[in-house]
């Protein structure tokens, strides 16, 4: 799981799962985007903003489009919630 409660640290968090998948922004924009063609430019200019902390993702930014590109779903987890997990 990956904590993005906190918009400063997404741009760096999106920049590790990329490369860890070793994709481009253009590469990841464009799964992301798959067919729309002005949704990949879009989201490769957004990935470059989020990534250098110009900006911070949105909903609006699609974020859940990279996320799943990357193969993650944005989950509601109760807060608090995560307190009680340990690890093994």
């Amino acid at each position: 799981m990956i904590d993005l409660s906190d918009p400063s640290t997404i741009g760096t968090k999106l920049r590790v799962l990329r490369l860890i998948e070793d994709l481009s922004r253009p590469e990841l924009a464009r799964k992301a985007a798959g067919k729309d063609v002005k949704l990949a430019e879009t989201l490769a200019h957004s990935l470059k903003n989020w990534e250098e902390g110009t900006t911070s993702p949105s909903f609006a930014g699609r974020i859940d489009l990279v996320l799943a590109a990357l193969g993650y779903q944005l989950a509601l987890i109760p807060l608090g919630s995560l307190d009680e997990v340990t690890p093994d």
